[in-house]
């Protein structure tokens, strides 16, 4: 096959990628030029978590299913030491709160991040919301106070809510899903909504969470064994660059 250089000059394709410097303009040219400049191998994962008085009774299955998620991902850091990912946990009731910020997963560092009856403590009503409004703002100003060569080259906002939203006072629907918008447009932000006893596609639409990054589960500790799962495949797909599916 032939490609046209000028009106009158031809040069084969092969040619073309015989040559190193014509082929590595060709993938710069197809690689979005902040991505270049960032950590590929580096992601930036935050979970946002319901802690509201109706995950009371579910408390140790969500201790446990969280812990375990961060052991897979701890284990796949340790198999390839390449890929890093740092973690990022908000949990929310009528307050928003910042569990820990930016912490490095590994085995080492597993007792500072694991979550226990002291750190999650269910109570209160559903500042979902804002507990999403506070956690995007704060990221984005992490981040941008970085250097592009230490940014992560994958973000991804994990939220889990077994219930609808009833006591925000800073972010309303229309505000978050513009700002979700924003971040998955402009900076490929990846957004996953997991919920429960809840129309999880519908209120996942209203954050501009598009069907196929939902996931539905059972209110119950098998149910949130498999919501767990499905984070933790979604999280190692992105790390190892194989899309963001639930299944691995």
């Amino acid at each position: 096959m032939r490609i046209a250089a000028s009106g009158t000059h031809y040069v084969l394709v092969s040619d073309l990628f015989r040559d190193p410097e014509i082929l590595d303009k060709m993938i710069r040219a197809a690689t979005p030029p902040e991505r270049n400049k960032m950590n590929t191998n580096l992601t930036d994962i935050t979970v946002i978590l319901d802690e509201s008085g109706s995950m009371l009774k579910n408390r140790g299955s969500v201790i446990e299913g969280f812990n375990s998620m961060l052991d897979e991902q701890a284990k796949l850091s340790r198999n390839t030491p390449k890929l890093q990912a740092k973690l990022s946990v908000y949990t929310f009731n009528d307050q928003v709160r910042q569990v820990y910020q930016y912490f490095t997963i590994n085995t080492r560092n597993l007792d500072n991040l694991y979550l226990d009856t002291r750190s999650y403590d269910p109570k209160g009503s559903t500042s979902l919301l804002d507990a999403i409004g506070k956690a995007i703002d704060e990221t984005g100003s992490r981040l941008a106070s970085m250097t592009k060569q230490d940014r992560p080259g994958n973000v991804m906002i994990m939220i889990m809510s077994d219930g609808e939203e009833n006591s925000s006072r800073h972010f309303d629907y229309q505000q978050i899903s513009d700002k979700i918008n924003h971040q998955q447009s402009k900076y490929n932000w990846i957004f996953k909504f997991i919920g429960t006893d809840q129309d999880v596609i519908a209120s996942a639409a209203k954050l501009h969470i598009a069907k196929a990054d939902t996931l539905s589960y059972t209110n119950d500790a098998g149910g949130y064994k498999i919501a767990y799962t499905g984070i933790s495949n979604s999280i190692g797909n992105v790390r190892t660059d194989n899309g963001s599916d639930w299944k691995k």
